[in-house]
């Protein structure tokens, strides 16, 4: 809060202590509704997973979600391809999002801060990525020099790692009140975006096998059904 006055000795230490008491109630109100709306939307998350019938429409979910309540300029998802050797992008809030349908973006298993957060299962939380020793900077939602942070957190499922997320912030030049850094709030509000993630996709896993299960029974039970009309017809 800011107050200048045309006018010499215009403000006392009773106006500062106002302005102070202005201030803080000001702060505590915007705090109250930042922290609201970043459980709003991990409750929005957390419902969808009951609901969504298409992992790619949560995941979509997922990186705008992250991208709003985390202030980044973008927030992508990449999972492990068969074999496990690649993480492939699924789902992206930039402009990255343009090549999922064409050719999405690949990393191999410990290559670049991605990759080394998939083979180490732990997260990384920088302001400096491009200085950092693991980045390969192949595929980024910024141009290095605009990138003022790095945040990335492994996808954890039942048993294993299933892929990364990951979110970037635009470097503001040295704004004080628009930080470049993630803070560890940010890190673990993160990792329960990947967390919920991961019970998502353990969940659609259990569910393909239950339903190949299921169509492997009727497949049988239509077969031993048609042997026996055949062997009627026969005899």
């Amino acid at each position: 809060i800011n107050l200048e006055s045309a006018e010499p000795e215009a403000f006392d230490e009773k106006d500062e202590q106002l302005v102070a008491e202005l201030a803080t109630r000001c702060g505590l109100a915007l705090s109250a509704a930042f922290y609201s709306a970043r459980l709003q939307a991990l409750i929005e998350v957390g419902r969808q997973l009951s609901e969504v019938r298409d992992i790619r429409d949560l995941l979509d979910t997922v990186a705008e979600v992250a991208t709003h309540i985390l202030r980044a300029a973008d927030c992508s998802l990449f999972l492990f391809a068969e074999g496990r050797q690649q993480l492939v992008l699924q789902a992206s809030h930039g402009h990255l999002a343009g090549s999922l349908d064409t050719e999405p973006p690949k990393y191999a298993v410990g290559y670049g801060l991605t990759g080394w957060v998939a083979q180490n299962a732990q997260s990384v939380n920088t302001d400096a990525p491009a200085a950092d020793p693991r980045w390969r900077g192949l595929y980024s939602e910024l141009s290095p020099e605009h990138v003022g942070s790095f945040l990335a957190v492994p996808i954890v499922g039942r048993d294993e790692v299933l892929g990364v997320i990951r979110a970037v912030r635009r470097r503001t030049r040295g704004q004080a009140f628009v930080p470049d850094e993630f803070t560890e709030s940010d890190e673990q509000l993160l990792w329960t975006l990947a967390s919920q993630v991961g019970v998502a996709l353990d969940n659609a896993r259990l569910f393909d096998r239950a339903l190949q299960a299921e169509r492997l029974a009727a497949w049988g039970e239509l077969s031993a059904r048609a042997q026996h009309m055949i062997g009627n017809v026969v005899f």
